[in-house]
């Protein structure tokens, strides 16, 4: 759709603007502007007289005609600068803007690239005697050579656009053009038409998230860390350390509350009691002591195969 918007002196004094219907007396030019904007479907938002001189009548020369009537909410008529006897007329013109193109960002795509080819390319690649510099600089060279020769790369999706599909993403473009016009014009008709797209809306989404856990699940019977991955993208609360309550019972989000609240509680754990609390034990003699300590590399290598990584070792 183009914007269409006319301002200035048209010097139409007797055209009847309320009524959009010319009399015989108003003249030609009054006449077939009057025409042309009744057959345009156009709309003239100025209605009080723009003109005011000394021992004439008060008249409406300058005017405000735009194609579509939202495109104006409303015309102030201010009064005139210097010497002038035509009034200031200010308003606020909204119209649709072609928006500019997001710059397409590109990514490697490393599931097509071609590491053996990057391999026999690097393995070409000959060092002489040079400084550590140049040698780091030629090999960052050639792996970006390789990189720009054997990976290929793919548009980069926003987040949007790899959540919902083309189809809902369109729906939510025409509802936020009709809650544009819903704010502009104030019809009822318009009103009418948002709610009906925002409830489309809705049924949309969540038809096709019911559709889309229903691929989850089924794709979790085969595989279970989908379901996991799933779980934690869905989740919004994430844990945090900040989450914790202060000595009156009160939620706290202040450092240095957290942080003295973690000092108290590990200083309790790793801390050494005093000696009196240590019980005394008797003295043991042994017929055969220990003098030498001996561990061999077969011993250490099944103590490292018994440690599993995936927990903590301890302070």
């Amino acid at each position: 759709m183009s914007c269409l918007l006319l301002v200035g002196d048209f010097n139409a004094p007797n055209a009847p603007w309320t009524e959009l219907r010319c009399v015989g007396s108003s003249g030609p030019f009054t006449a077939a502007l009057t025409e042309v904007v009744q057959q345009s479907a156009w709309t003239q938002h100025v209605v009080a007289p723009t003109r005011y001189r000394a021992g004439q009548q008060p008249s409406l020369l300058d005017l405000v005609i735009t194609n579509e009537r939202h495109f104006v909410d409303q015309v102030t008529i201010n009064a005139p600068l210097g010497h002038s006897d035509h009034c200031v007329l200010t308003f606020d013109f909204i119209c649709y803007w072609a928006r500019n193109p997001e710059p397409q960002t590109w990514i490697r795509n490393f599931c097509r690239a071609d590491f053996s080819g990057m391999r026999i390319f690097l393995n070409q690649v000959k060092l002489g005697p040079a400084s550590v510099e140049d040698l780091y600089r030629t090999i960052v060279k050639k792996v970006h050579e390789a990189d720009a020769m054997l990976i290929v790369e793919k548009p980069a999706r926003s987040r949007m656009s790899r959540k919902l599909p083309k189809r809902i993403r369109r729906l939510l473009e025409k509802r936020s053009q009709l809650f544009l016009e819903k704010l502009t014009t104030g019809d009822t008709e318009d009103e009418l038409a948002f709610r009906k797209m925002r409830n489309r809306c809705k049924s949309e989404i969540r038809r096709w998230n019911i559709r889309n856990q229903a691929t989850i699940l089924n794709l979790a019977r085969k595989n279970r860390n989908v379901l996991f991955k799933y779980m934690r993208h869905r989740r919004r609360n994430k844990p945090s350390a900040f989450s914790l309550r202060d000595r009156n019972g009160e939620p706290t989000s202040d450092p240095i509350v957290v942080s003295e609240f973690y000092r108290d509680h590990y200083a309790g754990l790793y801390s050494v009691p005093a000696s009196s609390s240590h019980p005394n034990l008797s003295r043991r003699t042994y017929e055969r002591p220990l003098t030498d300590l001996v561990f061999t590399v077969e011993d250490i290598r099944q103590l490292l195969h018994k440690i599993n990584p995936f927990c903590a070792l301890g302070p």
